[in-house]
């Protein structure tokens, strides 16, 4: 099994610990808000403004299944909210090796708070407190990954020990 998939709060590091992995393993690194802005030539955000977070949540599935079933080795890292749509968490799970990646709110907040270009935080007050209600909402939906980690290294040995174990 070599498609691998990072999941996380938005600002947990998935991005950043896939180009990490991709760059010390042979796997393409995707990360999905960026195949959907490609797909769909428009920015995350404006995606969001025009038709809703339903409607891109719906984007996201579509592009989730297609990159599954077009490639056949690669890592994915999913926007925050990937897991919790419908189904998405049961597509990841028969597709490939899940991780969590379980960082520290304070962390997340802190990085939150320093870039508010993410649209999920547009017009919102109290970001401590909606990141808190958010991770409590999506914790179920990401602890049902195959891992939770809390740093890109330990993803990188567990990736590695799994795709040498299949040579």
């Amino acid at each position: 099994m070599n498609k691998f998939f990072l999941i996380g709060m938005p600002a947990a590091g998935k991005t950043t610990a896939g180009k990490f992995i991709s760059k010390n393993t042979n796997l393409k690194l995707f990360d999905l808000d960026i195949e959907i802005e490609k797909y769909y030539g428009k920015e995350i955000k404006d995606i969001f403004k025009e038709y809703g977070e339903e409607h891109f949540r719906k984007i996201e599935n579509n592009r989730l299944i297609n990159i599954i079933k077009k490639y056949d080795k690669f890592i994915l890292s999913l926007g925050g909210g990937t897991p919790c749509y419908k189904s998405n968490m049961n597509i990841i799970k028969k597709s490939g090796i899940s991780f969590f990646i379980d960082r520290d709110l304070k962390f997340i907040i802190n990085k939150v708070e320093k870039n508010k270009k993410r649209p999920i935080f547009y017009g919102i007050e109290d970001i401590e407190d909606f990141i808190k209600k958010m991770y409590s909402s999506r914790k179920k939906f990401y602890n049902r990954s195959n891992f939770i980690v809390k740093n890109k290294e330990e993803i990188l040995s567990i990736i590695k020990s799994i795709t040498k174990s299949e040579n």
